[in-house]
């Protein structure tokens, strides 16, 4: 994910121009924002067995990283499946609900070595799962905070963005769905997160829902009237209205196209708080 420069010095001039969006806190996510998959990592710690399934979807004419995480979701459910299912706040991908080990992740449930012994033995005990070797190294992907710190990086536009905020005087916070382990391991791979402060759900043991912006605002101190937060989901939006009615929120829901991104930010200024680009 890149965020075109162009784009976001024009969505930090909306911000900056409108009397309207004064605040001090600027709160932004993390996954999806800041930090990204590297290709070429992934690819590598996915091993041949998901480079091949992969593969395979590319020739039926799917993105074979939607179609990995597809499957890799699929199995979780799979195995999980005989488990009563707790009621939670939705976390979402590509509009669905996800499985109940990315929950446990997310919350700090469970440490990352429980979830992967537990998956990869479900794994391997479910007899109607293929592309077995590929699920599992998904999982350590997905799971384990080293390797999920090493195939992670910074998007260097974002990081310019939230920098300039900086200088200027705002307070950025880093909020989001993350497991805490894995944040902990970005955070000492790139040091310089530690500049801003971080409120990840692992940390608060609460997935974005009211209570867990209650839990991060209660912790970080956020003045209701004082800020503005980016969202990569509708659903986090009306999570945060739910907790705070009167939220200034900039949603982005194209998680993989950066550009629209930053475009439907900016007609989301210029619709609720009457900017003009």
């Amino acid at each position: 994910m890149n965020l075109g420069r162009t784009s976001l010095a024009a969505l930090l001039t909306l911000m900056l121009a409108c009397p309207g969006l004064t605040a001090k806190t600027i709160l932004v996510p993390f996954d999806t924002f800041l930090v990204e998959p590297n290709t070429a990592e992934a690819t590598q710690a996915a091993g041949w067995a998901a480079a091949w399934s992969g593969t395979k979807a590319l020739m039926r004419g799917r993105n074979p990283k939607d179609a990995l995480a597809e499957k890799f979701f699929n199995a979780l459910h799979a195995i999980d499946q005989h488990r009563e299912q707790t009621s939670r706040p939705a976390v979402y991908w590509k509009g669905k609900k996800a499985p109940e080990y990315i929950y446990k992740s997310l919350l700090g449930i469970l440490t990352a070595q429980q979830i992967l012994e537990e998956v990869r033995a479900k794994i391997r005990a479910h007899h109607d799962l293929s592309d077995k070797a590929a699920i599992e190294n998904l999982a350590e992907i997905a799971f384990d905070p080293k390797i999920n710190a090493q195939v992670m990086e910074l998007n260097p536009d974002a990081w310019e963005f939230i920098e300039k905020l900086s200088e200027l005087g705002y307070r950025v916070c880093i909020i989001d769905n993350y497991n805490g382990e894995s944040a902990a391991a970005l955070r000492e791979k790139y040091p310089k997160l530690t500049k801003f402060e971080m409120v990840v759900s692992g940390d608060v043991r609460q997935v974005k829902s009211p209570e867990f912006y209650r839990a991060v605002f209660e912790k970080l101190k956020i003045n209701k009237a004082d800020y503005i937060a980016i969202e990569t989901h509708e659903g986090y939006a009306q999570s945060l209205k739910a907790f705070d009615p009167q939220a200034k929120i900039v949603v982005c829901t194209h998680q993989e196209h950066a550009k629209r991104n930053v475009s439907q930010a900016q007609k989301e200024f210029k619709k609720k708080y009457g900017i003009k680009t």
